[in-house]
Order: C-alpha cells, then structure tokens, then sequence
C-alpha cells in the first residue's frame, strides 16, 4: 500500500534521411521527440529537478538515452546520458544480484542462518537468514538503520569502517520475529555485503565489478571513495524551507552494499539489455527474485530478492528507487524499462513533500498505453455508494482505525504506516474539492493479487484538494472485500 506517496544532425539529405529513420524507430508516435522534451522540461520546472538523464529501453528497439537540465546547478553544467549519479538504494538489487550470482555458484544458500557467513552475530540474530535480509523481513527493525552512530537530524558527514558499522547494526533493535513483517531498512543490506565478502572472498565493490561491470563494458559504474574526484558526477540537491540546496552526503562508508553505488544511464542501459538477455543471471534467478516475499502467517508483501514489486492497471512493475531521486523501473511483461536518474533527493529520515523527483512511472506511461488512470476514459459510476465507502475507509486510516470490509493483511499494514502518512490523508480529505469516479479493471482470471489476497477489480479515482489531483486505486477481492489502497499523482 502505498497513501503518501540533442543536438540536430546536418550533413546532407542522405544523413538527414538516416537521422529521420532512427528518430521514427526510437520514438513511437504517441512520444515525438519534441513532445517528450517538453514533457521533460515541465515536469522538472514544476518540480524544482535541476537535472534528469533518461535511458528508456524497449525490446527490439534502439535505446533512448537523453539528458536534461544541469548536473551542476553553480557552473550550469549540463546533463547527459553520461553524466555519473549518486544511485543510493537503487544499489540494493545489484548486492541482491551478486548474491543470486553466489547461490547459483552454489556458494551459498538463502535458507542458512547468517552467522554462517557473519562471526560474532548477536543472540537475537540466531534465526535470522539470508533470506530475510534480501526481502526486509529480518526483524531488524531501528527508527534509522546504524541509529545508535547515525543521526537522521544532521547530515552524513563521518568516517564509517566495517566494524563500526557492523557494530552500529548488531545495537539495531530486533522488533518482531523474523518472517512476521516487511520493514525496509539499510542494515539488511549491509550485512549481505558482509556475506558477499566473506563467501566470495573480495571485497563487495569489488566482486560486483569483476561479475557485473568490466563484463559488460560498465567503465562508469563503481562505488567511489569519497575523496575520490569522479568525472561528470552530477552534484545533489535537495530543497530546505522553499530554497534549492546542495544534499549534504559525504559519508566516508567502507562497505556501502545498501547504498553506496554510482552510475550513468548509458551503463545502466547496458547492464539492463544484458539482465534481460540471461548474461547477469539465468532466467529462473530472476524470477525468483521478482517473486513476493512469503510472511509467516502466508500473506506476501510486494518486495521480492532486491526489488519491489507492485502493478499499474494490472500490469507488472518491478524496479527500485533511492532517496537521492534515482528511479530503475521494469514493466517486464510489457518488455519497456525506464531508468530516470535525477539530481533532486532527500537526507536520511527525511520526509520533505516538496521534493517529488521520482520519475520512473510517470515516464513510463508515455511508452506504455493505458498505464496512465488520468488518460483513461472516464466512465459512468456503476457503484456510487462505492465512492462513499472508500472515502470512509481512507477516514478510518486517519484514525488508525481498520476500514470495514479490509482484508486481514490490509489491516495489518495499515497499522504499520506512520504518523505522517495519517496526517498528510487527513489533510488531503479536509481540503478536498472533489472526489471522482474515473473507471475500473476488470481483472478476474489474471491471477493478480495484494498480500497473497487475489484480486478481482481495481477500482480509480480522482481526488482533487485545494493544491494538488491525486488518483486512488482500490483493489477489491471478488467478495467485495478492500484488499489494497493506492495514493499517486500522474
């Protein structure tokens, strides 16, 4: 659930005529090059994004690699598709990926406890797996992952070590039992880093290079030391009291598996055509890791082995964000990948509403009909009463309250969200203006489900306040029962 949240070629009429060719195979004709550069730059001026470079991929199609805006807002220093970004937790599905390259080693295994491969794990740790730290299900669960050496207030300016790290983590509370619950923290991952090291004998950085990136010519992809100069990285940015500031993240990290990966949307355009030609991982592997995390009680959460998971319209997403504005989004069974990389983020633990720079599936429906609810058609309301009953449930959510007819995992992730997420729905439902049935998705028979629940409708709205359109999809079991709730803009 989620509620808050070139250059003109000109040498004669023969390369002209090539140019015009490449253009037409590159863009469909509901993307027109001129069309898409507009877009772009809209949406990056409403948004305050200094700079977005931009690889779309489509099978059996020339990629699309552009750059927009300024890497360097002080020199004006422009994008490009080789312009070099700080990923942050889009690094998480390559430590996955390295660890699925180490289980089809034969290596290791996802179901060994992790003080096989970690010395010195606390008590608390004993059933912990591999497992449970690719799918977030650890247990380990502090208000910030390394909370007793990591203030969220202040920014990350520090000397961090292994040891330090690993220390920090093993202070991390442990909130439920492992297999109980999905709860998204950077320890995880950086103890599959630690694994990683110890198996393969390497360090973390340097295994992904050696499997990963020299094989696939990837020569801007690596994780920097932080006095290192990188040519054409892009500067940070992030927005305090209404103004444009440098994002503050020089950590010096030792071992930075949950987030310390930097790349280019050209490199990543090559590591994604050979992902999805079997050359990172076999076929199998990679299914394995789009699959839902299983919960103890059987309920799934839509986080696999290093990727989340959700679906627009009952279409399938897979990707990862980070919190520096990155954005790594496949629509697999669409075969349309769309890597949107921007210099706009957030500090740790920061919940800033002004910044919203994520980009990947708003792009994404420009490339894949239908994938858009603001451009469906609208239809007469089969169900008005429905209307009244899904603004009721977002009510109960605001008073932490579980909405009538909730599944038994809705509830329980509602119960799990935040403060702020209550606070930001309360707000929005105080000042709405209107609240409107746009269509619905027959779904029954697609095997699509929420927490293991199937689903057989999703339900679209649009709710228009004072400041903003949002669109909410409701996804219904065949019973009538609310098995999810979607909050997005378009």
């Amino acid at each position: 659930m989620d509620l808050v949240g070139g250059e003109r070629v000109n040498r004669g009429l023969v390369l002209r005529l090539v140019l015009l060719v490449l253009l037409s195979a590159a863009f469909p004709t509901t993307v027109a090059a001129d069309a898409l550069d507009d877009y772009v730059r809209a949406e990056l001026a409403r948004r305050r994004i200094p700079g977005l470079a931009l690889a779309v991929l489509r099978q059996g199609q020339p990629p699309i690699l552009r750059g927009f805006g300024h890497a360097s807002v002080e020199l004006a220093a422009p994008v490009t598709p080789d312009t070099v970004f700080d990923l942050a937790s889009v690094t998480k599905p390559f430590t996955a990926m390295a660890i699925m390259a180490l289980v089809t080693d034969g290596k290791l295994s996802l179901d060994h406890p992790i003080a096989r491969y970690i010395d010195q794990t606390p008590p608390g740790w004993s059933a912990l797996t591999v497992r449970h730290l690719l799918t977030h299900t650890s247990g380990i669960a502090p208000p910030v992952s390394f909370a007793s050496i990591i203030n969220p207030a202040q920014p990350v300016l520090a000397d961090l070590t292994t040891q330090q790290l690993f220390e920090a983590a093993a202070r991390d509370p442990i909130r439920f039992a492992p297999g109980e619950r999905h709860n998204y923290r950077d320890t995880n991952y950086f103890l599959l880093g630690m694994i990683i090291e110890r198996v393969s004998g390497e360090r973390h950085r340097d295994f992904l290079a050696r499997r990963f990136f020299r094989p696939l010519g990837m020569s801007s992809t690596f994780m920097p030391d932080s006095w290192q100069v990188v040519p054409q990285r892009a500067n940070g940015y992030t927005i305090r009291d209404g103004v444009l500031v440098r994002l503050r993240r020089d950590a010096q990290v030792e071992l930075g598996a949950h987030a310390g990966l930097f790349s280019s949307v050209a490199d990543l355009a090559k590591f994604d055509a050979a992902l999805d030609a079997g050359r990172v991982l076999p076929r199998a592997a990679l299914e394995q890791m789009w699959t839902p995390a299983v919960l103890n009680d059987g309920s799934h959460w839509p986080y696999g082995l290093g990727w989340r998971l959700g679906d627009r319209r009952g279409r399938r997403i897979v990707g990862h964000s980070g919190i520096t504005g990155a954005d790594y989004l496949k629509l697999p069974d669409d075969g349309v990948t769309v890597i949107a990389l921007t210099n706009l983020g957030h500090l740790i633990g920061d919940v800033n509403p002004e910044v919203d720079s994520w980009l990947g599936e708003r792009l994404a429906g420009r490339w894949v009909p239908g994938l858009f609810v603001s451009t469906a058609a609208r239809q007469a309301d089969p169900a008005p009463e429905r209307a009244r009953r899904y603004l009721d449930a977002l009510a109960a959510f605001t008073r932490n309250e579980t909405p009538a007819q909730a599944t038994a995992p809705l509830a329980t992730n509602l119960r799990n969200i935040g403060d702020e997420a209550r606070k930001t729905t309360e707000r929005r439902l105080s000042t709405r203006r209107s609240f409107t049935y746009i269509a619905s998705d027959d779904l029954r028979g697609r095997g699509l489900a929420r927490y293991g629940i199937p689903i057989a409708r999703l339900d679209h709205y649009e709710l228009v306040t004072e400041s903003e359109t949002r669109y909410y999809t409701f996804a219904v079991t065949d019973d009538e029962r609310l098995a999810d709730i979607r909050s997005y803009t378009e």
